[in-house]
Order: structure tokens, then sequence, then C-alpha cells
């Protein structure tokens, strides 16, 4: 295991209060001891402000394949507590649903009020790509559906939503399974029901494959490696707790 040094998680220049208020005394303890799981490092990864946010927030754009950010823009992280909570404040922002990518990037412009979305990101490591049920209900999507199918398809997002339409996916999973003709290696694999109509060739899961193969395109891949190394140089506690998990895999 890697010696971590110990961030603060109470330091406001790097991390936004109000996340790490609501994280457990469980998510806290595994992100200081080397033990992080997945949803950890989303929370942590969504969490950040100052330099370590805007080194998530670049990295990320270019991922997506962005410029550099526009400077009429203040530009933010959200994770997916901030799009739950706007699911009840905000009907312009989320569909009724509890499925959600792990993390965004929005802008607001300066004197404006309004998150325009920008990149969504999906965090994997070894976690399996889950199964959900279209919150859209699309019907291409009703026999079988996953958050690479309907993540990219915006099927979360509410019709009017901010940037909807020039909304980027970003998938960040380990640098081997982003690899050309392997992403993505896990599909189809978070649902046993579905495991099964697949293999005797049902036509939902044969549609639903279809969908799936034609939202591969729509996500551009990053590397967690290569996040964690660019982090590093930024702010060496925050990269070593993403480089621990890393190399947990």
């Amino acid at each position: 295991m890697r010696a971590l040094s110990e961030p603060d998680f109470g330091d406001s220049r790097v991390f936004f209060p109000g996340d790490v208020s609501r994280w457990s005394p469980a998510r806290l303890a595994r992100l200081l001891t080397g033990r992080s799981i997945e949803p950890d490092i989303s929370a942590l990864l969504g969490a950040l402000v100052g330099r370590p946010g805007e080194c998530v927030i670049d990295f990320m754009m270019a991922a997506a394949g962005l410029g550099a950010r526009d400077e009429g823009y203040d530009y933010h992280l959200l994770d997916g507590y901030w799009i739950v909570e706007n699911r009840r404040v905000d009907a312009h922002t989320a569909r009724l649903t509890r499925r959600e990518p792990d993390f965004l990037i929005t802008r607001i412009p300066h004197g404006g009020d309004r998150h325009e979305l920008v990149v969504a990101v999906e965090v994997k490591g070894r976690g399996a790509v889950n199964y959900i049920r279209c919150p859209a209900d699309i019907p291409e999507h009703r026999g079988y559906s996953n958050q690479l199918i309907c993540y990219a398809a915006s099927c979360w997002l509410a019709d009017d939503a901010v940037g909807r339409d020039t909304l980027r996916y970003v998938w960040l999973g380990l640098r081997a399974d982003m690899a050309p003709g392997v992403f993505p290696r896990r599909a189809l694999t978070g649902d046993v029901r579905h495991d099964a109509i697949w293999a005797l060739n049902d036509v939902d899961a044969i549609a639903g494959w279809c969908a799936q193969e034609a939202s591969i395109p729509l996500w551009h891949l990053a590397s967690l490696e290569d996040l964690a190394v660019e982090l590093s140089a930024v702010d060496a506690s925050v990269g070593a707790i993403l480089l621990d998990w890393i190399e947990r895999l």
C-alpha cells in the first residue's frame, strides 16, 4: 500500500465544504487509510476546488475535445448530490431518476446564476457497467439499457436542461481498459436477468446490444493514471489517494 500524506479535508482552498460535510465517517476513514472504493474516488474528484479542481476541469475538457476555459465563465465541479438536489429545485436540470453520471463540469457566465452543462464524467475502476431502467422510457432502451447507453443519450436530463445539446461525456477508466477494441469490456454484466436473455439471443438483449454499440462513439475516453499524474503535480496528497486506489484495482 502506498504511504499517503494526509490531506486536510477542511481546507476550503482544496475541497468544497458543502461536499465534504456530507461524507460519512466511513468514507473519510477509507480515504485517509488507503482503503478507498470507487464511490469515494468519484466523490473526492467532484469535491475539488482551487488548483486541484482546475486541474480536473482542464483534464476532462481536454479529454472531451474542448478547448481552454472561456474567460467569460466560472467553471465548477459538481458531484452527484448536486444533481439530485437540483432535480427538486430546478426542473431544467434532470429527470426524476436516481441514475446520473458521477460528476459534472458546469459553467456560469459572469453575472449569471444558471449552471450550463459542459462535461459529464463516469468513473470506473474494475466495476461492472450497471444495468439501469431508462428514465426517459425510450422504446429502444426498454428491453435493456445501461450507463453507456442512457447517459450518453442524455436520458437522465430534462429536455430543456441548459447545455444538453452540447454536453460531452467522458469515461474515466484504467488505461488498459480504454484501449481500442477493449472498451467497454465490462458492459452487459450489471444484471443477471439481462445476461441470461442475452445468452439466449433474446430480441430485447439484441436491441440493447445495438443501442450500446451506437453509444460507444459518443464517449470520450480518459485514463485514471494520466489524471493521477497531473493531480499529483498540483496536490501531492490528493494525487496519492488516487494513485493508491489505482494500484489496488
